[in-house]
């Protein structure tokens, strides 16, 4: 038992502690408001705000927003949290826009914000106006005008433009039509102008004949080989490969006709990844440079800003590989003549082993073969209509008659929006056109635009990095700078852990050397020493004597004078040579070796 003194000593501690206590409280209290609080609360409790205290794991109301992920001080201290009304500014709704899972899938503008039944999500907000003032335009885009004339020219035709596109999107808001027009950084060309300048396809295919065709179809015959169709059961509802990582961001051409470029190298990219896992950069320009009188028509004035074949161009990489953007960047002006093909550039570690051709006109087929294999390069007929394209599915009048294709672009994806089938294409317009550079054509419509006359998908391997050589077939190259005889060259590339050449497509190394080195002469490994008119590879494969068998140069092989060592680049072909004649020569690097 306690004595008096001892009851009142105990009274007085209790009395003296009891001031600490409660600013130890209230410390605890303001300490946790400011840290956890929403600034807009202040000393208000969450139903003075409007809201609701609801339990962890709990979800709101639909009219109210969760107010914050780690507690709320006023809901029991933080054993609860509130929902609260959220201001107008900061909701994503019908008026301020609408959740999505990927940016991609968004045309606007992409950020958190509090949503009603999400809390927060990704908002995709409308995003900018479709028509803009003249002044806004040349103030967006950063138009220049040579003189004042030109000045008034552009501003007419951006005039007529907009006008074009004010009068059809009266149509779109009233829905009798299914796609909405907009300006763009090309809203002050003609089509005309935008057709030379900013296409690039090559063909005369007049409509009639889905076969008749004097560019792709023709080259197609001989290289590709035509898809045959899988059984896939119930097609998917949608398709988008840029949900997979396949697509690169978009890009854009400007003024040079190489559509062809950018589609075939669209769709190389896309197929690296999906067959190895690697989204790589590769380089349109490489092509536009280096591709004269393969990937388009060498005549005297054209170059690759003149248009292309997308199928040639997959066959010049399956030969020669191809560089990476960073290293061969895009310049939107074509080399003119071979010294401006920059050989040396790093080449990717992949190549193209094979092209597959879609049936022309075959729309089923061509959905087929984009759920199986992926991103296809496609060739369409653009219209004025498409030109001027903003946003939704362009089911186009301009299309119904047969046109020629005059476009290349990449398919990615399919689906269907308010009711409408659509094709989802990569362009290479930036992404002022069109959905962020994209556009919706309608599908289920027999060919539309003639999106289905020419599809090629190439097929993408891993080789080994043919780091200063270069890549022909299966092959990777060296070329020497420097003279030596036959058994020299044969020495000096052993040194390197390769051999003298032994040429798997001999045609194709030939067209190499004529293009690119002029009159010079190259050693490779071929020889009938052994046995004098029985021509072997180093490797031991036999080389035919008979010229419509092995390009010889005419004449040739003559087994003059000793002549027991093959050259390339004789005129019009192979050649025997002495073998001490001093000549550059061709190693091959062995697969496996460094």
């Amino acid at each position: 038992m306690f004595d008096n003194n001892t009851y009142f000593t105990i009274l007085i501690h209790t009395l003296f502690h009891i001031p600490i206590v409660l600013v130890v409280l209230v410390v605890v209290v303001i300490g946790s408001y400011h840290v956890d609080a929403h600034p807009r609360k202040k000393a208000r409790s969450c139903r003075k705000l409007g809201g609701r205290c609801v339990r962890e794991g709990e979800t709101c109301p639909e009219h109210l927003t969760l107010e914050m992920q780690s507690g709320d001080p006023y809901c029991q201290m933080g054993i609860r949290r509130c929902c609260y009304p959220v201001p107008a500014a900061e909701q994503c709704n019908e008026k301020s826009g609408f959740c999505v899972e990927n940016s991609n899938r968004c045309t606007g503008t992409v950020e958190f914000l509090y949503n009603a039944k999400k809390d927060r999500c990704l908002c995709c907000s409308p995003g900018e106006k479709a028509i803009i003032s003249t002044d806004e335009f040349i103030s967006k885009y950063n138009k220049t005008y040579e003189n004042e004339a030109e000045a008034k020219k552009r501003i007419a035709i951006y005039q007529d433009n907009v006008k074009e596109m004010e009068d059809h999107n009266k149509l779109y808001e009233t829905g009798k039509s299914s796609y909405q027009m907009g300006v763009n950084e090309y809203s002050d060309l003609t089509y005309d102008e935008v057709i030379s300048n900013l296409t690039g396809i090559i063909s005369d295919v007049t409509g009639t004949n889905e076969t008749n065709v004097t560019g792709e179809v023709r080259v197609a015959e001989s290289y590709p080989y035509w898809y045959i169709p899988k059984d896939i059961g119930k097609e998917p509802e949608s398709v988008d490969y840029r949900d997979t990582g396949a697509i690169n961001p978009i890009r854009n051409q400007k003024k040079c006709g190489s559509c062809w470029s950018f589609s075939a190298i669209g769709s190389i990219e896309s197929q690296i990844f999906l067959q190895h896992g690697q989204l790589v950069r590769l380089s349109e320009q490489n092509l536009i440079d280096c591709t004269k009188g393969q990937a388009f028509p060498n005549k005297p004035g054209r170059t690759g800003c003149s248009g292309g074949w997308t199928v040639k161009a997959m066959k010049y990489v399956s030969k020669h590989g191809v560089a990476y953007r960073d290293t061969y960047p895009y310049t939107a002006v074509a080399g003119e003549g071979k010294e401006l093909c920059k050989k040396e550039a790093p080449k990717t570690t992949y190549k193209v082993t094979g092209v597959q051709f879609v049936n022309p006109g075959k729309d089923a087929e061509l959905l087929n073969a984009l759920v199986n294999i992926g991103p296809i390069s496609v060739s369409i007929y653009t219209s004025q209509n498409m030109i001027k394209y903003k946003k939704g599915v362009l089911e186009d009048e301009l299309c119904k008659a047969k046109k020629p294709i005059n476009h290349a672009v990449v398919l990615v994806g399919y689906g269907n929006e308010n009711g409408k089938n659509y094709w989802l294409i990569r362009n290479s317009w930036g992404k002022s056109w069109g959905e962020k550079g994209y556009i919706k054509l309608a599908r289920n419509v027999y060919n539309h635009c003639r999106i289905s006359s020419h599809g090629y998908i190439p097929r993408a391997e891993v080789s080994e990095m043919c780091s200063g050589g270069v890549t022909i077939g299966s092959q990777c190259l060296m070329f020497s700078q420097e003279a030596r005889t036959w058994y020299e060259a044969k020495t000096a590339c052993g040194y390197q852990n390769q051999t003298l050449a032994s040429l798997d497509d001999p045609k194709a190394v030939l067209d190499y050397v004529v293009e690119n080195y002029g009159n010079d002469l190259f050693f490779v490994g071929g020889s009938d020493a052994a046995n004098e008119g029985t021509w072997e590879w180093l490797n031991g494969e036999p080389i035919p004597s008979n010229p419509t068998k092995f390009p010889w140069a005419v004449g040739q092989p003559d087994n003059w004078g000793g002549q027991n060592c093959l050259v390339v680049n004789f005129p019009g072909g192979y050649d025997d040579e002495a073998c001490d004649e001093k000549r550059r020569y061709i190693c091959e690097k062995v697969k496996g070796l460094a």
